[in-house]
């Protein structure tokens, strides 16, 4: 069984390296990525079983094309929030990729219903593996007293993000993705010196930081995958956010907030650093929980719905052993084309991390 996804954000080739974001199907996989942009040939997609593609705006002619010029069972990612906000036009183009492609994968459970209102192909959950052993590998052992604010962009909960700061009475940190430098001039005048920003990082390194924090709150407005909670749990700190995403209710129920609650988030934060028996209770929770995302079960979820559609027989061999952590400029013994993609993929993997 040969795998490959399809991606703007990844070079091509086979891919060995552990993120936190969809290209780690691949890894899961033990495939191969491709890069999306400028495909001309689709038979070279031939020699695949199975070909996901991330359904995101540019890449729906890809969907089709794979469907009349190749012979691959072609899953469609829907990644991000549940439905594109998108013009009703390229929604309309939407539903019908929806109904063209053999299946489609959502990685947020509460979106099934509206997908599969959608279309009349198979549609499944299949969320996102999580390189769940490299990241317990590489955990902090000190924890030092700080809040990490997950996101700042205000179409996805910034604003609620800074709002508690005030009433948090602890230092405040956040890596600024997708922020001008007015953007983050006004952010610190309205929440004051306890909030500071610090250099975005490629998700190894971020993560090793990230694991020295204390606990991290994520007002998000989005229904996505929840990327930060699986962090947070990861790394055996307790995450305050909201219940749209995927992962935070299953992973720190009694952490779940709405978005404008920014008082009870406030007076949970504050519990958690006063209260020692309630914040390993919450991390024990979630790291009993969290395995349910590492590669092999997500792996699994994947061919139990292949499975279904007669797809696949067998279940894949096991993981491919760990790659080490890129380095954030990029491998220097790759050619300059993949140093580049992944220098690339580095800020986007930051990026995307907050869905």
């Amino acid at each position: 069984m040969k795998f490959c996804l399809i991606s703007h954000h990844v070079p091509t080739g086979k891919w060995i390296h552990q993120l936190n974001d969809i290209s780690v199907w691949a890894y899961a996989m033990d495939g191969d990525v491709h890069n999306g942009l400028g495909i001309d040939d689709y038979s070279q997609f031939d020699k695949y079983d199975v070909v996901m593609v991330n359904m995101s705006f540019n890449m729906l002619d890809i969907c089709c094309n794979l469907k009349s010029k190749s012979k691959a069972f072609v899953i469609g990612l829907v990644e991000g929030s549940l439905i594109p906000h998108w013009p009703f036009e390229a929604l309309s183009r939407y539903k019908d990729v929806l109904n063209t492609i053999d299946m489609v994968g959502v990685i947020n459970s509460k979106g099934l219903e509206a997908i599969r209102a959608l279309t009349s192909k198979p549609a499944c959950f299949i969320g996102v593996p999580y390189p769940l052993a490299w990241a317990k590998g590489h955990i902090s052992s000190a924890k030092n007293p700080i809040i990490e604010l997950s996101t700042q962009v205000i179409g996805r909960g910034g604003i609620w993000n800074t709002i508690p700061i005030n009433k948090l009475n602890h230092h405040v940190v956040c890596y600024p993705t997708g922020l001008t430098s007015d953007d983050i001039r006004s952010i610190l005048e309205m929440a004051g010196p306890s909030l500071q920003f610090l250099p975005v990082k490629g998700w190894h390194e971020y993560f090793i930081e990230h694991s020295q924090y204390y606990l991290g709150l994520h007002l998000d407005q989005g229904y996505t995958w929840g990327r930060f909670p699986l962090d947070c749990a990861a790394a055996n700190i307790p995450c305050v956010s909201t219940p749209y995403s995927h992962t935070q209710s299953i992973l720190f129920p009694e952490l779940v907030v709405e978005y404008y609650e920014v008082d009870k988030a406030a007076k949970l934060c504050n519990r958690l650093f006063q209260d020692k028996e309630f914040y390993n209770r919450v991390v024990d929770y979630a790291n009993e929980h969290i395995k349910q995302f590492d590669l092999e079960n997500s792996r699994q979820r994947l061919l139990c719905c292949l499975r279904d559609q007669g797809t696949v027989a067998e279940p894949f061999p096991s993981c491919p052993v760990p790659a080490p952590p890129l380095r954030h400029n990029g491998p220097s013994h790759l050619p300059y084309e993949w140093r580049s993609a992944i220098r690339i993929h580095s800020r986007y993997s930051r990026v995307s991390r907050n869905k």
